[in-house]
C-alpha cells in the first residue's frame, strides 16, 4: 500500500514540477529502479524518498506516514548521529557511525550542515577511494578497467556521484 501511495505522490509532484524522471533519479538510483518506484512496485527507503521529493521542492514531512519499522529504526539511528555531531559529542558520534556501518550501510555527513548521504556498495567503494586520496580520474579509470564495455556510463555515474558530494559540501 505504501508503495502505491508514494508512487502517486511522486507522479503528482513530477507532473506539477514538469521534471523529467531521468533528471530526478540522477545520482540516486538506476533507471530500472525509478521505473519500479514510479509504477508502485518498489518503495525506496525513507532517505531516498526524502531526497527525491526534496528535488521536487517538497519537504520530507509529506511522506512521514510511509515509514515502515525498518525505515523508522534507520531514521532514529541517523537522528542520533546528527544530534551527537550537533552537540559536539565526537566520541559518541563515531561510535554510532561505527555501529551504523556494521549494518552494511555507509553513511557520510557534513558535520557543519547535517547534510547526509547513504551509500550503496559502489558508492562506499568510491568514497573509500576518495578518502584515501585517489583522484576522480584514477577512480574512473579503475572502474572502467573493471567494466570496459561500460566506460561512458561509469564516467557519467562517477561524475554524478562527485557532483552530489560537492553539492552537499562533503568534499
Amino acid at each position: 500500500m505504501a508503495e502505491k501511495l508514494f508512487s502517486v505522490l511522486l507522479e503528482r509532484l513530477i507532473a506539477e514540477q514538469n521534471i523529467q524522471a531521468e533528471r530526478l533519479r540522477e545520482g540516486l538510483c538506476t533507471a530500472s529502479m525509478m521505473a519500479r518506484i514510479r509504477s508502485g512496485e518498489r518503495l525506496p527507503n525513507k532517505m531516498m524518498r526524502d531526497r527525491m521529493i526534496a528535488r521536487l521542492g517538497v519537504s520530507g514531512e509529506r511522506n512521514e506516514h510511509l515509514l515502515n519499522p525498518e525505515d523508522y529504526a534507520q531514521w532514529e539511528k541517523r537522528r542520533d548521529i546528527v544530534k551527537s555531531v550537533q552537540r559536539k559529542e565526537t566520541k559518541r558520534a563515531e561510535e554510532l557511525l561505527a555501529e551504523y556501518k556494521v549494518e552494511k550501510e555507509t553513511f557520510i555527513m557534513n558535520a557543519n550542515t547535517g547534510n547526509a548521504l547513504k551509500l550503496d556498495s559502489q558508492g562506499t567503494q568510491i568514497w573509500e577511494m576518495v578518502y584515501h586520496g585517489h583522484s576522480k580520474e584514477s577512480i574512473k579509470d579503475y572502474f572502467a578497467g573493471l567494466f570496459p564495455d561500460s566506460r561512458e556510463a561509469i564516467y557519467r555515474d562517477i561524475e554524478n556521484f562527485f557532483s552530489i558530494l560537492e553539492k552537499e559540501n562533503i568534499i
